[in-house]
């Protein structure tokens, strides 16, 4: 999300008088400039990556775009709210109904997410398949509700369907899919944090109002007519839009103009941010690790594994630092996680094992956490493949963990990217894997008193999806004769999106 003053918008392509001039920032930031000059709404697909040097002075926003598709950017045509990809797309179909609402994504966004989102806004229940749905960027300030879901969806390669009360979404080419709730599970995001932050500055309002003058990095300042506003990256990542009389924690911005923009902080002292000269046009620069890793997850969310996987390793073969080697792994082990979901789902049990086993060797070094999860996957597919003596020891591994005490704090920051609740998921989980391994090796006392501390566990952190696990296991079992139905195996019984995020 992004904060600005009001700034006034042409709201037309081909006139106007638009400077734009940006150092080193992404494509799709590029795209949220020319948003914010012309009041024109743009979705930005998940694939379109890489960073670029602007110098544009006393264009039109077709002029701007022009530059860009000559860097393999491609826009749609005229419409409430227009698509950018990597290649030629079909012009969006918008239906225009429904609320005029502002969104503005500027990190690429979980299309899960953003539908969780619309389904509040437009009171309407949306099922979707499991697994990642896509991401993208979205700049959209007050347009239609109908047209921007359209456009999210065009952008992930989705299709949805209105059947009775619900919204039906599904990947094209999938009609079969089974589809859920999007708020099924009660699954909630890690929220990432400053590293060692002082207790003064935990303290801080949010927003731009929230960073000191000297902790903000300038990459952009743009005009359409006579003011300027500066584009500014903060140590958390994030993007602010600020403007002359802009609020700091410790100052105010006092001026923004062509060549930069000056801060006066309380104690009287000048903070001066200023972008380095480039050559006039729009100019790539060679990806880093930020951009590799974007690239990895664009193509992880086309399902091209493979790809994404040696695009990976090559990154790994040529780190310098030890923090990219630590991201580049993370995100490889995700990756990794991520495909076994894919072939589970596909029935493709044994190749989902072997690829769990690779991710863990990853994360039991680095990330306990994420190595339990591992675990606890591998013991479902042993079971489900009829081999539950092989699924034991991986659900006590994981269960161990839970239980160890050393990984219930807060993630660390940027590294922890799976959706769940730390210590009651993997301990539910573990348990619920363990009595149905019981189970079906015959141990039918053990498998109920383990369906039932699962239930305890679920109970305890009102998460519905494993209180209904729970006692479906725990429920099937019949006291009279002491024997029960042979269970439904679920591999990935709750939906994991572990995006890499920067």
């Amino acid at each position: 999300m992004w904060l600005s003053a009001g700034f006034v918008r042409s709201g037309e392509l081909d006139g106007g008088s638009l400077s734009l001039r940006v150092r080193g920032a992404s494509l799709r930031e590029v795209v949220w400039m020319l948003s914010r000059l012309t009041d024109q709404a743009y979705v930005v697909d998940g694939d379109v990556v890489g960073k670029v040097d602007v110098e544009l002075r006393e264009v039109t926003a077709a002029e701007v775009e022009a530059r860009l598709a000559a860097l393999g950017v491609f826009f749609t045509g005229p419409g409430t709210v227009r698509r950018v990809s990597t290649a030629p797309v079909p012009d969006l179909e918008l239906p225009g109904t429904g609320h005029r609402v502002s969104l503005q994504w500027v990190r690429p966004g979980d299309t899960r997410d953003v539908l969780r989102l619309m389904s509040d806004i437009i009171g309407i229940e949306i099922v979707a398949p499991a697994g990642p749905l896509g991401r993208f960027s979205l700049f959209a300030e007050e347009k239609a509700t109908a047209d921007q879901m359209s456009a999210i969806l065009a952008s992930s390669g989705l299709e949805a369907r209105r059947q009775g009360t619900r919204i039906h979404v599904r990947r094209q080419g999938e009609p079969k899919a089974v589809v859920l709730p999007l708020n099924a599970g009660g699954l909630t995001g890690h929220a990432a944090y400053r590293s060692g932050e002082s207790a003064p500055a935990a303290q801080r309002p949010p927003g731009m109002e929230g960073y000191l003058a000297t902790e903000a990095r300038l990459w952009g300042l743009a005009s359409n007519g006579d003011a300027w506003m500066a584009f500014v990256h903060t140590p958390d990542g994030s993007a602010f839009i600020v403007e002359a009389g802009y609020r700091l924690y410790d100052g105010v911005i006092e001026s923004v103009d062509a060549g930069g923009a000056i801060a006066r902080t309380e104690d009287g002292r000048t903070v001066v941010w200023r972008l380095q000269p480039a050559a006039e046009g729009v100019s790539g620069i060679a990806d880093d690790l930020d951009v590799i890793l974007e690239r990895a997850a664009a193509l992880r969310d086309e399902r091209r594994f493979d790809e994404s996987e040696h695009l990976l390793l090559s990154a790994l073969q040529g780190w310098r630092r030890t923090d990219e080697g630590t991201r580049t792994r993370a995100a490889l082990a995700d990756l990794r996680f991520e495909w076994s979901q894919a072939l589970s789902a596909r029935g493709e049990l044994e190749c989902a094992v072997r690829v769990l086993e690779a991710a863990y060797e990853i994360d039991r070094a680095d990330r306990p956490w994420q190595a339990a999860e591992d675990l606890n996957e591998m013991g479902k597919a042993w079971t489900a493949l009829g081999e539950p003596e092989r699924a034991v020891n991986p659900h006590r591994e994981a269960l161990e963990i839970a239980r160890s005490g050393a990984e219930r704090g807060a993630p660390r920051p940027f590294l922890c990217v799976r959706t769940h609740e730390r210590t009651p998921w993997v301990e539910g989980d573990a348990l619920d894997g363990l009595a149905n391994a019981e189970r079906v090796r015959g141990r039918l006392s053990e498998a109920l008193a383990l369906y039932e501390r699962a239930l305890s566990v679920w109970s305890s952190v009102n998460d519905p999806t494993g209180r209904s696990t729970a006692l479906t296991g725990w429920g099937s079992f019949d006291r009279t004769s002491g024997s029960s139905k042979r269970p439904r195996h679920s591999i990935g019984r709750h939906s994991h999106w572990r995006p890499v995020i920067r």
